[in-house]
């Protein structure tokens, strides 16, 4: 048996049992039981003192017999009791939270079986000690390792800002050329309508100068006619100087980060407006590059609530992905012809966007991994692999999905679904896109 000390986290006890009697107390049946021992074997001392003055022989034997059987049952009860109080020291022990302290219990009698119990419940009370100290140390190990997941997921989180700052420059610089290209044609547009428009500010000047021409009714004709001229030219160079203003606006869409502010957006024209702007992006990239562009575009699709600047993104890379597989078609077959296919339709609950290309095709490896980051079939030099993961998280923030579909050597077709409702959006999980 050992009796160490209890420390002081094992001398506080969960339960409050009051004061624990002695076991000789009266109070207790132990206590009785011995009361009642001791006045057993006074009466048997009595009964054979009094066989031995006054009694037969028989009478004191018997006496005697009773008298040694008396005191053998009373040193075992007092073996009883004392193993007893062992036990009830190391119950209350146990009580008191010192798993330390236990008591050896050789045998097999009951004594010995309580003692055993009392051991099992020791052991259980250790091992259950244990793993509250595991679980203690463990809580505060995830702790540290959750906290540690946040700084990685913070840093993560400016990764990927970089990450889609850089894709955006990418995707700027690409379409730069195209662009430069495309507002060369408006502005030269401009310049000739307005030396035409001088030439007949000259022409009226010299009619305005010649008083006799002035007088005459084929004059006045001129005037008219010369003035219904720079009329028409003067609404041409406002025209094609807000199609050059439209470019610059479309690129530096392109180029602004999004607030992610949803409003009403023309799908049919937003489309449109991006896939002339990848076009003319890929003509400058490609040279001899043309194709046919094919608008099949439901003019009920209407508005749409979105985030032009993203989606424009979205159809920006899809068309120049479709550019990029007809050109390696174009390079592999000389009576190829290149064709692009718009397509739009308004459902009951979504618009439908769908880019066709007849250039190379995906296989379906290509399709399974087109939306996992950093994936791309372009070389290293011209790709970073995270323009379509991207446009997929555009997509489904806003609550719509992209489907692909595409046979090797055919087609590619891409099917943009964009709910019209407003709880569709807000069900997608906010960061999904960028």
């Amino acid at each position: 048996m050992t009796t160490p000390t209890p420390t002081a986290e094992s001398s506080q006890s969960e339960f409050d049992l009051g004061e624990w009697p002695n076991m000789l107390s009266l109070r207790t049946y132990s206590g009785k039981s011995v009361f009642f021992l001791v006045g057993r074997s006074g009466l048997l001392i009595a009964l054979s003192v009094y066989a031995g003055l006054y009694g037969s022989a028989t009478l004191l034997a018997l006496a005697l017999a009773a008298l040694v059987i008396d005191f053998a049952h009373t040193a075992l009860q007092t073996v009883i009791h004392v193993r007893g109080l062992f036990l009830q020291q190391w119950v209350k022990r146990l009580v008191a939270g010192d798993l330390e302290f236990h008591v050896d219990s050789p045998g097999s009698d009951e004594i010995s079986m309580y003692g055993r119990v009392l051991e099992a419940l020791r052991q259980a009370l250790i091992r259950s000690r244990k793993l509250e100290a595991a679980q203690k140390e463990l809580s505060e190990e995830l702790r540290k390792n959750n906290e540690t997941l946040q700084s990685t997921l913070d840093q993560l989180r400016t990764t990927q800002d970089q990450i889609i700052s850089q894709q955006k420059l990418a995707e700027l610089g690409e379409v730069s050329a195209g662009v430069a290209h495309e507002i060369r044609n408006p502005l030269q547009f401009v310049k000739n309508f307005a030396e035409s428009s001088v030439i007949i500010v000259e022409e009226l000047a010299e009619v305005a100068a010649s008083k006799e021409k002035l007088s005459r009714e084929e004059g006045q004709a001129e005037i008219a006619e010369l003035t219904v001229d720079l009329t028409e030219n003067m609404t041409r160079i406002t025209h094609h100087s807000d199609r050059a203003n439209r470019i610059v606006s479309d690129m530096l869409d392109l180029r602004r980060d999004s607030q992610r502010e949803f409003r009403p957006v023309d799908i049919n024209q937003l489309l449109v407006e991006q896939t002339m702007l990848a076009f003319h992006a890929a003509r400058a990239l490609y040279p001899g590059f043309n194709m046919e562009i094919q608008k099949e575009l439901d003019p009920n699709a209407g508005d749409i609530s979105a985030v032009p600047e993203d989606l424009g993104r979205v159809f920006i890379n899809m068309v120049s992905n479709a550019c990029q597989a007809i050109e390696e078609k174009r390079q592999q077959d000389d009576g190829f012809s290149p064709a692009l296919r718009l397509k739009t339709t308004r459902t009951e609950d979504a618009v439908e966007i769908s880019i066709r290309d007849n250039g190379t095709g995906m296989t379906p490896d290509v399709m399974a991994k087109m939306f996992t980051p950093f994936f791309s079939t372009k070389a290293a030099d011209q790709g970073t692999g995270l323009g379509m993961s991207l446009s997929h998280d555009i997509v489904r923030g806003h609550g719509g999905s992209i489907a692909p579909d595409s046979v090797v050597g055919e087609y590619t077709e891409l099917t943009v679904t964009i709910p019209l409702s407003q709880a569709s959006r807000q069900s997608a999980a906010p960061n999904d896109a960028p």
